[in-house]
């Protein structure tokens, strides 16, 4: 009996878009005589003898990541349609995690979706998002030798891990390879900047059925040029912060928070960035310009201050960024029974970019988490005696430290994989079993953040530097006062995993429409993750950067059994159940059933249930963790503390996902499918939120309000809580056709939809929220907002040598609100919702890929992304206030590019 190892096809019961892999018997065509192809497929450990599931499962071949014209992992997982709220891109420049990406099916945020490399996790980046949330980083992966990506959307996968509640990507990479391939290509964006060489070369030798053994190494390196917002000063909003020309005022509405260093004299207020100016420390306050204000920002009547456009100043579309990436792979057929196996992995990633809140103001607040006590810097004293104050008595000094140089975070991240591992057969089992190591560590490195105490020293003229000189004179400072004033900081955020599994199945005995099967299997694993807090924090004394620090680990042991149960031709049955003990938690058993009825052969009808269970990770729960910062709870100016605390209490989320669905076959060249699907999620694992604490205190029963005798909140201190449960329902469609046109070749069409009918989350106190076409929740990974709609539509048409795609992606709008019975973020100058009556517009956007083969070994391609040159629509609420949202709109940022590349084999 030979066997064939088949790709899940990628239109429900079609056989065209079956492609074989690397094990497929070269010996003998595939599905040669009546043997049928066997399949494994993402979410089951069973080989299976059909083409569809129970699950809902999405495959992206290797052909389709080529076609597609993406250059990096983030960039193919980040486009599937089922991606919302709580992912993180490379547009992501100033976030906790920064120099990460990482993928949040259904809207859940990035730690609900399990990433597998291979069937097996992965170490997770050594920051959390949010200092909560951890994740598989997406960059550190690389593209070129990925054979096929399974994203399984049912969530909560009891035999990969029932952690999965939103879902699976699992990332299946290259399992042998014989001679050698390299792939050049060049990436240029018309508008300029974001330059992106990348070259990969894959070698080996050996094969399998004649040499008993195959090895590989794939070496991949790239680098992404820095893309400036204010390279982009020709489109519109993107690299311009002042948006008054598209109907907003100066202070408020969107514009505010973009032009900085402005002060109104009649009411006091100012933006939070400043920028050289004194007012009286007695009297009525006045601000007046340093010297040295060369600003082209005109201020209004009754303002002082010298104004700044920020986006233009310090905004970053795209970091700087680069990457090395080794890959080695090798097995042995030492016989049926014993065939040993090995990977080795090494990603790097440089990640660099500016700060997009601009240079340090030194009247920024912080605390000092050593006496829990506010470092209030809003007024600053510039003391009579120093050389820089014009108004000759002490005054109240507003000043941002451009001089100092541009905050910038750096992040060097390396993660390193080991796995042995051998499968093979044993009697009427089969087995694999593995050894899995895998470390990070993510270097980060911050400069442009500016000593307090130094600060302090300069402005009274104490320090061993003398007074720190401001504005025109600041080119008097020395070299020696700057490098005291703006330390370089780092830090080594470290995590690991340790895993060891192993699973078999077998055929049981004969039913009616095919063998009983059964899968069982075992896992162990070990992560940790430390975040120690960044120098000189844990005593207040770093103005720009707030205080945090977690770590701690984790500890599972699972066990998962599945079953198999094809009881007629036309109905088949799935069970799956799989236990979880986690040292200091709970124990929890997760079980899922599914079901395909096949009432006649073009008609497919599929349904699953399944629980979920996430205990707290080492962020949540261990008690040292902790983060803090200074606020202004009460909208009167008084500062207070507010920090959340891990803890050890906290109990696990639990999930329930239903989805019931139907394929249709028109014709075999045509498809329609449908997936409703409903998700909810218990006992949420919330970070503190001070304003939600004082409107709704029994919603955070541990939390504690200490206040000063006159009434006002020194500081709110709350753990993590478990207090809100969500509710999330929508319907995934497909359609997919294919058609010959004879000698003028062949034409594939497939669209891909998901609409999200509804987001709820209910709190403590039964207050229920809609999310669904929001901006919200505003509490997931910096706001990034949850579209009801995204679509994906691909056109390929090929002949011979010669292949032309077509990407369409859209983006459905979404209210500028946090969630749907709330006010707008924004509003015009003369007071209505903005922008566009409260809507984020739409975005569509259409790309490229065209290759042709001159020869059998090589191929020429070209992608142009953005083909129309779209422009992302203003989002004026989006995170970190760049006028756009980098998490849906990035390519309308950039603008058209275009990749010009060489695969050839040698």
């Amino acid at each position: 009996m030979k066997k064939a190892t088949v790709f899940l096809c990628s239109i429900p019961l079609g056989t065209w878009a079956c492609y074989a892999s690397a094990e497929t018997d070269q010996t003998q065509p595939l599905n040669a005589g009546n043997e049928e192809p066997v399949i494994e497929v993402t979410g089951i450990r069973l080989k299976r003898t059909d083409i569809e599931t129970p699950s809902p499962v999405d495959v992206i071949t290797r052909e389709g990541i080529e076609r597609s014209g993406k250059l990096t992992l983030s960039d193919v997982v980040r486009s599937i349609a089922a991606d919302n709220n709580g992912s993180i891109g490379l547009g992501n420049v100033s976030g906790f995690a920064m120099g990460s990406s990482g993928v949040a099916l259904r809207g859940l945020a990035v730690n609900a979706t399990l990433v597998l490399i291979n069937g097996r996790r992965m170490v997770t980046y050594g920051l959390a998002d949010d200092n909560q949330r951890t994740f598989v980083n997406l960059s550190t992966i690389p593209l070129d030798i990925v054979d096929r990506i399974e994203v399984l959307k049912d969530g909560a996968s009891a035999v990969y891990g029932s952690d999965a509640i939103a879902g699976v990507v699992n990332i299946i990479l290259r399992d042998r390879f014989q001679g050698t391939s390299a792939n050049a290509s060049l990436t240029l964006a018309q508008s300029g900047g974001g330059e992106t060489p990348h070259l990969s070369v894959t070698a080996g030798r050996g094969d399998m059925a004649t040499d008993g053994y195959n090895a590989f190494v794939n070496l991949e390196v790239s680098r992404q040029n820095v893309i400036r917002s204010k390279d982009r000063e020709d489109r519109k909003w993107i690299g311009n912060g002042d948006l008054r020309p598209y109907g907003y005022d100066f202070t408020a509405g969107g514009s505010g928070p973009n032009i900085g260093g402005w002060f109104d004299n009649s009411t006091g207020t100012s933006n939070p960035n400043r920028f050289g100016a004194v007012s009286p420390a007695a009297g009525p306050i006045t601000w007046q310009q340093l010297p040295g204000c060369n600003s082209a920002i005109p201020l209004p009547p009754g303002f002082g201050g010298c104004p700044y456009d920020r986006v233009k100043e310090s905004g970053v579309i795209l970091p700087e960024e680069n990457k090395l990436n080794l890959y080695l792979r090798g097995a042995m057929r030492v016989s049926k029974a014993f065939e040993p196996y090995t990977e080795l992995g090494m990603f790097q990633s440089n990640s660099k970019s500016i700060w997009v809140f601009g240079p340090t103001s030194a009247n920024e607040i912080r605390i000092n988490p050593q006496t829990n006590s506010v470092i209030n810097n809003t007024r600053l004293l510039l003391p009579a005696s120093h050389p820089d104050n014009p108004l000759g008595r002490n005054a109240w000094l507003n000043y941002l430290l451009a001089d100092a140089g541009q905050r910038i975070g750096e992040h060097d991240s390396t993660a390193y994989r080991t796995l042995f591992g051998a499968k093979g057969e044993l009697g009427s089992w089969s087995y694999d079993t593995g050894l899995l190591y895998a470390h990070n560590t993510t270097q980060r490195i911050l400069t442009g953040f500016i000593r307090n105490s130094v600060l302090q020293a300069g402005l009274n003229g104490t320090g061993p530097f003398g007074y720190y000189r401001l504005g025109v004179n600041a080119g008097l400072n020395s070299d020696a006062f700057y490098q005291a004033l703006s330390p370089e900081l780092s830090t080594d955020n470290t995590s690991s995993l340790a895993l060891l599994d192993f699973k078999a199945s077998r055929e049981l005995l004969a039913l009616t429409g095919g063998p009983l099967r059964l899968s069982a299997g075992a896992e162990y694993r070990r992560e940790t993750l430390n975040a120690p807090a960044v120098p000189y924090t844990d005593i207040g004394d770093i103005i720009g950067w707030p205080y945090y620090v977690y770590g701690g680990e984790q500890k599972v042991v699972s066990f998962f059994s599945e079953a198999n149960a094809p009881v007629s031709k036309r109905l088949q049955f799935d069970g799956a159940l799989r236990a979880d003990k986690v040292w200091d938690s709970e124990t929890s058993v997760s079980p899922k059933v599914g079901f395909k009825w096949t009432p006649w052969k073009q008609l497919a009808i599929r349904g699953t249930y399944a629980e979920g269970f996430r205990a707290p990770n080492p962020a949540e729960k261990n008690s040292n963790s902790r983060s803090a910062v200074a606020l202004d709870l009460t909208g009167n100016g008084f500062l207070s503390i507010a920090q959340t605390t891990g803890n050890p209490n906290l109990r696990p989320e639990k999930s329930k996902t239903v989805t019931l669905g139907a394929i249709f076959e028109l014709r075999r060249t045509t498809s329609l499918g449908a997936n409703f699907w409903w998700l909810e999620r218990k006992n949420e694992i919330n970070l503190g939120d001070p304003f939600s604490i004082l409107e709704n205190p029994s919603g955070w029963p541990n939390a504690q309000v200490i206040r000063d005798s006159q009434g006002n909140i020194l500081e709110i201190t709350t753990p993590y809580e478990n207090n809100s449960r969500s509710r999330l329902n929508g319907v995934d469609f497909d359609v997919t056709h294919r058609m010959t046109m004879g000698s003028s070749g062949t034409l594939s069409a497939k669209l891909t939809w998901t609409y999200l009918h509804s987001y709820k989350k209910t709190f403590v106190d039964e207050t229920t929220v809609e999310y669904a076409g929001t901006h919200g929740p505003l509490a997931v990974s910096g706001n990034s907002g949850t579209p009801k709609n995204r679509a994906n539509v691909e056109i390929t048409w090929e002949r011979g040598p010669a292949s032309l795609s077509t990407y369409i992606t859209y983006i459905g709008s979404y209210l500028n609100k946090n969630h749907l019975d709330t006010d707008c973020f924004n509003h015009f100058a003369n007071g209505d919702p903005a922008p566009a009556d409260c809507k984020v517009s739409s975005f569509t956007t259409v790309n490229l890929h065209g290759s042709y083969k001159p020869q059998k070994n090589t191929e020429l391609y070209l992608s142009i992304t953005n083909l129309f040159d779209r422009i992302a629509p203003l989002d004026p609420s989006s995170y970190i206030n760049l006028n756009f949202n980098p998490s849906f709109h990035l390519d309308g940022a950039i603008g058209r590019t275009f990749t010009i590349g060489l695969r050839h084999d040698f």
